[in-house]
């Protein structure tokens, strides 16, 4: 797409529509829009029970809020991290020689 804006092209437009965003809410008022204001439509939006669905997006933030800032500012309309588990094992490798 170089040189060509997403925000106005059919592509965004099929994105806006398959996430169901009301024709309110435009992609340039949706970037204009707070985290907290994000996590607020998206709950009452997509949820049954909005209060538990912000406490859960909320309880992965980080408590160390300038390494939560990092966080944010890694990607545009981050509203919260998602921790990937990692696992190290250990491998024996048994040789036999024959």
């Amino acid at each position: 797409m170089k040189g060509k804006s997403f925000a106005n092209s059919k592509e965004a437009n099929e994105f806006w529509e398959m996430i169901k965003l009301p024709p309110n809410i435009v992609y340039a008022e949706w970037e204009k829009l707070s985290k907290e204001e994000k996590i607020q439509w998206l709950a009452n939006e997509y949820f049954s029970n909005p209060s538990e669905a912000t406490n859960t997006i909320k309880q992965y933030w980080n408590s160390d809020e300038k390494l939560q800032q990092l966080h944010d500012e890694f990607i545009e309309n981050t509203i919260t991290n998602f921790y990937l588990p990692i696992r190290l094992s250990c491998v024996i490798i048994i040789w036999v020689e024959l």
